[in-house]
């Protein structure tokens, strides 16, 4: 059984997220948690999943396909949050 990540949980968005709002919940996030500020042993892996994260729903027809292979993982119970801001 595998898990799948949750990218609106990752970013602290809702699903019905426009990208403006995306945008800048990616942008608040990536301020907080980059490596130049962030002096976490983290950090890089923090800002690679807020990365993907973002790329993937700034990307209409990325965003698309993540939703449809998301709501399948949902069904299965397999889905899971990437916390970054833990």
């Amino acid at each position: 059984m595998s898990s799948f990540p949750d990218y609106y949980a990752t970013l602290g968005v809702a699903v019905d997220a426009p990208p403006a709002t995306i945008k800048t919940a990616f942008k608040k996030l990536a301020l907080q948690y980059h490596p130049d500020i962030y002096k976490g042993d983290d950090a890089q892996e923090r800002m690679r999943v807020l990365l993907q994260a973002y790329q993937t729903l700034n990307d209409p027809v990325a965003r698309r396909q993540y939703d449809a292979r998301r709501s399948e993982h949902i069904q299965d119970g397999q889905i899971y949050r990437q916390n970054v801001t833990r």
